[in-house]
C-alpha cells in the first residue's frame, strides 16, 4: 500500500534517524490535500446522516458509541 502511495507521489519514505532499521512514512503536500478533501466529504456525509436523527436518538447513539470506546480501552472525554 505504501509503495502505491509513494508511486502516486502522495507519500514519501525516509530513514528513521533514531533506528536505522525503521522507515518513516509521511504524506506529501499532494497527499495532505487529498486527505483534507476526503475528510471534508466524509464529514459532510456523516452530518447528513446524523441530521436524520432526533435529538434523543443522537444522545442514545452517543451513549452507545461511548460504551464501545470504553470497552476498547479508549479514553472518552467527559461531557
Amino acid at each position: 500500500m505504501v509503495d502505491k502511495l509513494v508511486a502516486a507521489k502522495l507519500a514519501t519514505r525516509t530513514r528513521n534517524p533514531h533506528d536505522g532499521r525503521g522507515v518513516l512514512v509521511s504524506l506529501t503536500a499532494k497527499g495532505r490535500g487529498l486527505i483534507d478533501v476526503a475528510l471534508a466529504e466524509r464529514n459532510e456525509r456523516l452530518a447528513t446522516l446524523l441530521d436524520a436523527l432526533t435529538t434523543s436518538e443522537k444522545r442514545a447513539l452517543a451513549a452507545s458509541l461511548k460504551s464501545v470506546l470504553l470497552a476498547c480501552g479508549d479514553d472518552v472525554p467527559s461531557e
